[in-house]
């Protein structure tokens, strides 16, 4: 069985066979405008709330400086370490708890804002980067700002009980005289990797429903529905393997930044170093946001081309 597509750009494959890491890329390849204008709102309200954040981070740190140089945590050397490891830990705490309910404070109060920017941001911006891509995709910007905020609202809670899991991996293992650390260790790797696990699902599955709702003009609820019993179905083994692609493709984008990073280490310091870092983070940043719009696309593919094997296309 092939996957076919009315979009003479799509290539006919079989279902199940491998993707090629550079398949996933592709459009984006013949197209790099489409990575541009996703780059462009991305980063433009990214680098916004960064500068929130760290306005509000230096309001803090001007404001609590003098209790923070009572700490000690300046005034640490590399000296005063060795002759003293400790000192480290006890004044790290003690700054810690002098400024953490201030940030705990801005954070309650940039949150809301940032998740706001942020799904508003994807709406319109996503909505751009479609149109430019498949000018018979619908204009559906609040289908998009649904998607989006029931995926911040996920991940906000399986954060929560990651954190929920890992307080009582702590209860189990380390309380009483005798704390036993591998039983911890092993607790919040368990906790993590399932965590991880139902996150990963339910986010595929609202990634899935974007496709379906943009190509089949449902609604965010039905089209979630929907993707969730695409389970073992064609498009389904189809983006499957597209999926199995970018993760190799991610790999391979992370290992080639880690080599990257080390290459100035003996010969530079100081912010030449800090820039060379920042730049890498840049091209990786822009790598990862590449094969999340290429995995989009392949999802749009094949939903369209299951809507013409079902006969005929509603969009």
């Amino acid at each position: 069985m092939s996957v076919l597509s009315d979009d003479p750009q799509v290539p006919i494959r079989a279902v199940g066979s491998p993707v090629p890491r550079v398949a996933v890329l592709a459009p984006l390849r013949e197209r790099p405008g489409l990575l541009f204008g996703e780059l462009a709102w991305r980063w433009s309200c990214g680098g916004l709330l960064l500068l929130l954040a760290g306005y509000q981070g230096w309001r803090i740190v001007e404001a609590w400086l003098p209790w923070i140089r009572a700490t000690g945590l300046l005034s640490l050397s590399g000296d005063s370490l060795l002759e003293d490891p400790s000192r480290l830990t006890t004044a790290f705490a003690a700054a810690s708890a002098i400024v953490m309910p201030p940030i705990e404070h801005a954070a309650w109060g940039l949150g809301p804002l940032a998740v706001f920017c942020w799904v508003a941001a994807f709406a319109w911006g996503r909505s751009g980067v479609l149109r430019s891509y498949d000018v018979r995709l619908p204009r559906r910007p609040w289908l998009l700002a649904a998607a989006e905020g029931s995926r911040l609202a996920v991940m906000l809670a399986a954060s929560a009980v990651w954190g929920e899991l890992v307080q009582l991996s702590s209860a189990v293992a380390l309380r009483g005289s005798a704390p036993n650390g591998l039983l911890y260790g092993v607790l919040v790797l368990a906790a993590t990797v399932l965590v991880l696990a139902g996150w990963g699902r339910i986010a595929r599955t609202i990634e899935a429903a974007m496709a379906l709702g943009l190509v089949d003009s449902l609604g965010f609820l039905t089209a979630f529905r929907a993707a969730w019993q695409l389970r073992g179905s064609a498009i389904s083994a189809e983006v499957g393997a597209t999926r199995k692609a970018a993760g190799r493709l991610r790999l391979w984008l992370v290992g080639a930044a880690v080599v990257f990073t080390l290459l100035p280490a003996p010969f530079s310091t100081g912010w030449q170093l800090v820039a060379w870092w920042l730049l890498l983070s840049l091209v990786l940043l822009a790598g990862a946001d590449a094969v999340r719009l290429g995995v989009l696309f392949a999802l749009l593919g094949a939903t369209r081309a299951r809507r013409a094997a079902m006969g005929g296309s509603k969009s």
